[in-house]
């Protein structure tokens, strides 16, 4: 028969480790996550989003004639936020002038980037309302939807095939401001929500409102993210 021996001990030592990961992956999980969010313990994390999109499909007989009307990027709350949403978020859209191309290993990291424009393409100011099923709207600039509707209806080279529409139109990153920014917030990226959408019409007897949508990459689409720990 085994007979067990309990022992006491009055003090016990316990040896913890934080390990922090310097890069994570954040391309194709179909989130857009932008803002600044200061926190005493944590610090200041601070995120912008790279989105490319896909070639759309236009059809709009040649012989027409058509008028641009606008460019609106819309984004879809997912529910995701932290930080103060009772005060207005300050968005920036750039134009990038380098395409998103995937690590050898297939993935982009929180601390990839590509180049881009200075010259902001749009901007927006708004209270965030991440528990809703309203869309951020901002609208771009009048320039490029009125090229993007030339080259489209013209069936320029540089928009007839998906090789040549990435160099033309290599995607854009959203900024925030980071002097008036108090949230991160997140927005779901899929084929029929994130979108940017060229409004144009043809005049006949009335007015012909159209809309050629372009769907974002989500294989390539990521997020970066800085975070500041000093005086945290």
């Amino acid at each position: 028969e085994e007979l067990f021996n309990p022992v006491s001990v009055d003090s016990s030592t316990v040896v913890v480790t934080t390990v922090r990961m310097d890069s994570i992956e954040t391309s194709g999980k179909s989130t857009v996550l932008v803002g600044k969010y200061t926190h005493n313990d944590w610090g200041t994390v601070i995120a912008s989003s790279y989105i490319p999109f896909n070639l759309p499909s236009y059809s709009t007989d040649i012989d027409e004639v058509v008028y641009v009307d606008s460019l609106i990027l819309r984004l879809p709350y997912n529910g995701y936020f932290i930080g103060d949403t009772t005060v207005l978020q300050h968005f920036t859209v750039h134009r990038l002038t380098e395409q998103i191309v995937l690590n050898d290993n297939g993935y982009l990291y929180n601390t990839s980037s590509v180049s881009y424009s200075p010259e902001i393409l749009g901007r927006c100011s708004f209270k965030p309302r991440p528990n809703s099923a309203e869309k951020v709207e901002i609208r771009l600039s009048d320039e490029l939807a009125s090229d993007m509707l030339t080259r489209f209806h013209s069936r320029d080279e540089s928009v007839t095939n998906s090789e040549r529409f990435e160099e033309y139109f290599k995607g854009i990153v959203i900024i925030p401001d980071e002097q008036t920014s108090f949230s991160l917030q997140a927005f779901s990226v899929a084929d029929t929500l994130t979108t940017l959408e060229l409004h144009y019409h043809m005049l006949h007897e009335h007015k012909e409102a159209q809309i050629l949508v372009f769907s974002p990459n989500t294989s390539t689409q990521f997020n970066h993210i800085d975070h500041d720990r000093s005086g945290s």
